[in-house]
């Protein structure tokens, strides 16, 4: 069972900003607000690969949650290997490079 415990919009609030907000960014802040609502819960992460990087990694194992990654072809595999290798997810995971 998917359910959304909490919603983060994408939008500039600053009308100055030169950049625009995304999807990577509102994780970042959606993410300690679920945790902080729910300290308890035993949560995993679903995404796809745009969240297979360095800092999102860090933060769910900061949190002790699960994740799953999807990706779409070899390359995307070969980053996300990279990604976990760097930042060693789980100490049984073995990833020779």
């Amino acid at each position: 069972m998917a359910l959304s415990l909490e919603t983060e919009f994408i939008e500039n609030t600053d009308p100055s900003a030169s950049k625009q907000d995304c999807e990577l960014k509102a994780c970042y802040r959606l993410l300690p607000k679920i945790k902080s609502a729910f300290p308890q819960l035993r949560i995993c992460i679903g995404g796809d690969s745009l969240y297979a990087n360095k800092n999102v990694m860090k933060m769910i194992k900061k949190y002790n949650w699960k994740y799953i990654i999807t990706h779409l072809n070899i390359t995307e595999k070969i980053v996300l290997l990279l990604v976990m290798k760097e930042v060693e997810i789980d100490g049984r995971l073995k990833i020779k490079g």
